[in-house]
């Protein structure tokens, strides 16, 4: 069974496990154009995850792939920032847009180990 949970903000996953998990942008009429950015850093600084989500229905599905996790164990931090008429440049990254939007501040990802050996 997989070990995923969100307890508030904080996202708690098992290092190579997969989740989903759903945002829904209350008060924003969100259209095609519109894009989520749901990025993963090191309390360093580093990026270790970047996804550009489209909405479907008025919200963001953002899907962990076991390569998402398959990163140290440890607490890393997330947000999600919202474009909306987004702006793409050549290899389909999120550079701006009309308007530019962080729900909340950022949180903790907290990636933990497993202790089977599959």
């Amino acid at each position: 069974e997989e070990m995923f949970d969100v307890l508030g903000r904080t996202i708690r996953i098992s290092r190579g496990d997969t989740g989903l998990i759903q945002f829904t942008a209350e008060g924003i009429d969100l259209t095609e154009n519109d894009l989520c950015v749901f990025t993963v850093k090191r309390r360093s600084g580093g990026t270790v995850m970047e996804k550009v989500i489209e909405p479907e229905e008025g919200a963001y599905l953002v899907p962990f792939t076991n390569e998402d996790t398959e990163i140290p164990v440890g607490d890393y931090e997330w947000d999600i920032r919202i474009a909306l008429d987004a702006e793409l440049d050549g290899t389909g990254r999120v550079t701006g847009g009309r308007e530019i939007i962080t729900p909340w501040a950022p949180a903790t990802l907290r990636i933990v180990k497993a202790v089977g050996n599959v």
